[in-house]
């Protein structure tokens, strides 16, 4: 997965991790372990998921702890409280601030994620992202590293649905930040 990518190629990458999410969401699967490492992209244009399987509700919900990377880690998952699918969709989150800004929400140690709430730190969706990244897809990255997992969109498909409105818009070229 590429470090840094402009929006329409990260809106792409987006799209298909959270349909493989949703997928397996759907069969009560959650990853939580997601992160770049576990991204492969083949021929340069599909994006493959691995690592799935390897947790499901019943573990989660017993604050199994996986191996995860603190940088993608959600902020329940630090802290080791309960964890569900939402922990998946900030991974996501993360991983698209990096590929928009070059660097993670957090600078990925366990001591700086359980310390501090980094996402209040971040600033505003244009200042991080710049005005060549629509406001609607701006605001759903932020909403997906909310740390609430309340405030982060409720599922990988409600995600696409507002990536996809941007999309179809195909206002990622233009100055507008509506889509």
């Amino acid at each position: 997965m590429p470090a840094r990518a402009g929006a329409t190629r990260a809106a792409d990458i987006a799209d298909q991790i959270a349909a493989a999410l949703a997928h397996a969401h759907q069969l009560g699967i959650w990853h939580l372990s997601l992160s770049p490492e576990k991204i492969l992209i083949e021929d340069g244009e599909w994006v493959l998921v691995g690592g799935f399987g390897v947790e499901s509700r019943a573990r989660a919900a017993s604050n199994h702890r996986a191996n995860y990377d603190p940088a993608y880690a959600s902020p329940e998952q630090v802290a080791r409280q309960s964890v569900d699918h939402r922990s998946d969709l900030y991974a996501l989150g993360a991983m698209l601030h990096e590929m928009l800004t070059g660097r993670t929400p957090s600078d990925g140690t366990l001591a700086e994620r359980s310390t501090h709430d980094v996402t209040l730190e971040l600033g505003s969706p244009i200042d991080l992202f710049g005005a060549d990244v629509p406001g609607p897809f701006s605001d759903v990255v932020m909403r997906l590293i909310d740390r609430d997992p309340a405030r982060r969109p409720s599922s990988a498909v409600e995600f696409q649905s507002v990536l996809n409105s941007c999309l179809r818009a195909n206002k990622f070229r233009s100055s507008s930040r509506a889509c």
